[in-house]
């Protein structure tokens, strides 16, 4: 996503982006959590993004007959499974897919780290909030806590039958 927004003919003033925020891009914006449910702009550019994928993919599948492409759309169903073992891998497939790297003979990547690992890593200032008795355990406990949901279109109330008379 990063690589989209860099090319961009024109810098955007603020980027509205489903679920995950991009920290290498100093441009202000706001990750919605399931964005595409709660903001038609989000929703209007995940369905361009799946018309421009599969498009890809029907061009993959005629430079690279047998695996399928444009029926799985490059997602790991057992075809593509089967496709990868049957001719291995090809220039299209992406080296961190777990059978892809299995089937050139790369090592397995490193595991993403846990909510609890992340919360580890934060600068010293988080927490600084909490007093002194309080472990930095029962801050990763609090930090993975649900947050409560946030309506982002108004809500409409339509007229009823009563309030049409």
């Amino acid at each position: 996503m990063r690589r989209a927004v860099e090319g961009l003919g024109l810098t955007p003033q603020h980027l509205l982006i489903d679920a995950k925020r991009l920290k290498e891009i100093a441009i202000p914006q706001q990750a919605i959590i399931k964005g595409d449910t709660k903001s038609a702009s989000i929703a209007a550019a995940s369905i361009l993004a799946k018309v421009s994928r599969d498009a890809l993919m029907r061009t993959l599948d005629t430079r690279h007959p047998g695996y399928g492409f444009a029926d799985h759309k490059g997602y790991p169903v057992r075809a593509h499974y089967a496709a990868l073992a049957r001719l291995g891998a090809c220039a299209a497939h992406r080296r961190s897919f777990g059978p892809v790297r299995e089937v050139l003979g790369l090592p397995p990547l490193p595991p993403w780290p846990l909510p609890t690992e992340r919360v580890k890593n934060r600068p010293p200032s988080h927490g600084a909030h909490l007093p002194s008795n309080r472990k930095k355990s029962d801050l990763a406990e609090r930090t993975i806590r649900k947050k409560p949901r946030v309506r982002y279109w108004p809500q409409v109330q339509y007229p009823t039958r009563g309030m049409l008379r």
